[in-house]
């Protein structure tokens, strides 16, 4: 990490190429989005997320495992707690991601992935006891607002009448994905496993790759073709190893407040490669539910924000 002397003596210029740092991961975890949608019909959900586990794993495992099995006392009393971030983090958020894109659109995976912060503080408040901002609160009412919105395709009275017809499973699939990534972010901040970066994600790697095998043993292996490898190669490496590096150096290079804001770029740059390179059609609910769920979330943490400076 650079010196404060160093970082103090930046110029402008390389002030703001920073900010290209926390882009760089946002860019790749929007596209992987759109590697998730095109998986459809490519190869099962069950399979590429456990093939990019796997992946990932190996991959890490020449540079890691011998630091892990040096420090396996200090690792043994944490294996329960990484089990759980595993279950949560690689399995649940990742697996149903990939299966709620069978039945909704990369345009409001990314979109509804714009929940995350806002259930992150939700989840905190239960949890850490972190009582929540009345700009939490308003934000939150409005962001919940925007998703029944989105998932009702703008048509609210099917909301009023109870007609479910129109509803995507794979819109509430993916609100159940957030949830879990959000309490995985709570639990991984309330345990401060006294780990570092790569041996937590190395071992949570591991945890989600065993949680994924009794699933992929019932639901059947896809096989690995010329037409579905690059998917399982983009998605073990960029996202699910380089991008999380990119974000803790991010938030070394600027601060975790300012780093979070770049997440809210995610379903605008999603949106806008699904609508050129996927086809997908930008409709006006999609503006209507967007706007008030990235509304509500920067609201949220404004208000997080402002309780915290002192």
């Amino acid at each position: 990490m650079a010196s404060s002397h160093s970082a103090s003596s930046q110029s402008p210029n390389q002030h703001a190429y920073v900010y290209l740092v926390p882009l760089a991961a946002v860019v790749i975890w929007s596209v992987n989005v759109i590697v998730t949608k095109l998986a459809v019909g490519a190869i099962s959900a069950l399979s590429i997320s456990f093939y990019r586990w796997v992946l990932a794993f190996v991959l890490l495992s020449p540079f890691v495992l011998p630091k892990v099995w040096r420090q396996r006392q200090l690792i043994w009393p944490y294996l329960p707690k990484l089990a759980i971030l595993g279950l949560l983090g690689m399995l649940m958020y990742q697996g149903l991601a990939y299966e709620a894109a069978h039945t909704t659109s990369a345009t409001n995976i990314g979109i509804l992935n714009a929940m995350i912060p806002l259930f992150t503080i939700a989840i905190a408040a239960v949890l850490l006891r972190e009582k929540p901002t009345l700009f939490a609160i308003m934000g939150g009412i409005i962001s919940l607002t925007g998703i029944i919105v989105l998932i009702a395709k703008g048509n609210l009275p099917n909301i009023i009448s109870g007609h479910l017809s129109s509803f995507h499973l794979g819109d509430l699939l993916m609100l159940l994905a957030v949830f879990c990534y959000a309490a995985y972010g709570v639990f991984t901040r309330l345990w401060q496993l006294p780990l570092d970066l790569l041996t937590n994600i190395y071992l949570q790697i591991g945890f989600g790759m065993l949680f994924h095998i009794p699933f992929v043993l019932y639901d059947g292996f896809s096989p690995i073709t010329a037409q579905n490898i690059w998917l399982v190669l983009y998605a073990g490496t960029l996202p699910s190893l380089v991008a999380p590096l990119v974000w803790v150096k991010s938030i070394q290079l600027i601060g975790p407040s300012r780093t979070s804001i770049f997440i809210n770029l995610t379903p605008l740059l999603t949106a806008t490669i699904a609508v050129f390179y996927l086809n997908e059609h930008w409709f006006s609910y999609h503006s209507m539910g967007a706007l008030m769920i990235l509304g509500g979330v920067i609201m949220a943490q404004l208000g997080a924000a402002r309780k915290n400076t002192p």
